[in-house]
């Protein structure tokens, strides 16, 4: 279990302690793996999380830009690529490959300075997924990220919508409540949201789809709430310092432990994309409650039935890279500012990810730009 995950406990066990008989269908498993022992058996009958989520609907930003939407995508250029970029590290992935409809999907994403890294982050998914309107849930920012250059983007600043909130009045676990926030203030223009981080970056896998056909094919699946994507967590590469590009100079990941169906590796977590129609709010920052009757769902169309994870492990069609140390340069400063769950990563967690057994991923490195 991730720290993130383990400070989310407490308020699991009140939530769910007021919901009688859910049944793991495996057969009343404990979901933690004995990690909260007092918590009483937590059990699906259906796989579906519908119970009602901790409201956060009286909380409003301090500052908030009015919401606008981007001109028509860019020109498609090329994709050249080869059947399996990790023998072929050197081959490339040009934008624009994707040219999903404006407003289809977005991002919500709860952050506080790294200004530095948006650049790459924005980029990446604007061109490669297609992605084109990003909220920027600003968590106290200094100054607030609204007042970066547009250079400082990457993407046209007509793509973005900024919500600030000053961290005098801010909530304890603040990256929910803003989950909640973009929910309901942006949930009705858009089929899907994706609540990532700054530092994961989501990847299109398969070489036979593309993003919007992906999403499409759950789209069309009436009994889908929300589409669980796996992590692929990187590790520092024994890098000190802050490299020019997190793609390309992070290529060793933690091991998938398939010897073991994914149990020693935070690989088996996942993030949600949701269908902001069919969803309640958010569980805690991996998945989130849906209205009764709809499944939060892995990439093979199968029910998610635990809080954060899912096993097997798989990443055919979408995977989620998580650069979750970076640097150690990087990650120092990371453990200085914290993070939206005011549960901010040590070196306890820096020392298990570094001496997990590591694999080469080269995979993000093909990306240009």
């Amino acid at each position: 279990m991730d720290e993130e995950s383990a400070a989310s406990l407490g308020t699991l066990a009140s939530d769910l302690a007021a919901v009688p008989g859910l049944q793991n269908e495996q057969g009343g498993e404990k979901l933690w793996n004995g990690v909260a022992q007092n918590l009483p058996t937590i059990t699906m009958s259906s796989g579906t999380l519908s119970t009602s989520p901790t409201s956060n609907s009286s909380l409003e930003t301090s500052q908030t830009d009015a919401v606008t939407f981007p001109e028509t995508a860019q020109a498609q250029t090329t994709t050249t690529v080869s059947s399996s970029p990790l023998q072929s590290p050197t081959t490339t992935i040009t934008a624009d490959i994707a040219n999903i409809t404006d407003e289809y999907i977005a991002i919500c994403i709860a952050i506080k300075d790294q200004r530095q890294d948006l650049k790459e982050w924005m980029v990446h998914h604007y061109h490669h997924l297609g992605i084109h309107r990003f909220y920027v849930m600003d968590d106290g920012s200094e100054p607030p990220l609204s007042a970066m250059e547009d250079e400082e983007f990457g993407i046209p600043r007509s793509a973005i919508t900024f919500n600030y909130q000053d961290r005098a009045t801010r909530e304890p676990k603040m990256q929910l409540a803003f989950y909640d926030q973009c929910l309901r203030k942006y949930g009705a223009l858009h089929t899907w949201i994706a609540f990532i981080d700054g530092d994961e970056f989501l990847e299109v896998s398969s070489r036979n789809e593309t993003f919007q056909q992906i999403l499409e094919e759950f789209e069309r699946d009436e009994s889908v709430g929300a589409l669980g994507v796996q992590w692929r967590m990187h590790t520092s590469s024994g890098l000190l310092k802050k490299p020019e590009s997190v793609r390309k100079a992070f290529t060793t990941c933690i091991f998938d432990d398939i010897e073991h169906d994914g149990l020693n590796s935070d690989n088996r977590h996942v993030k949600s994309i949701v269908k902001p129609s069919k969803t309640r709010g958010a569980w805690n920052p991996h998945l989130f409650w849906l209205e009764t009757g709809f499944r939060n769902v892995g990439e093979y169309n199968d029910t998610i039935t635990t809080m954060a994870w899912r096993q097997p492990i798989t990443r055919d069609r979408l995977a989620l890279h998580h650069y979750a140390l970076k640097s150690r340069e990087e990650y120092e400063e990371k453990m200085s500012r914290g993070n939206g769950m005011t549960d901010p990563k040590g070196e306890v967690f820096w020392d298990r990810i570094e001496a997990m057994a590591h694999v080469s991923c080269p995979e993000m490195s093909i990306y240009r730009p």
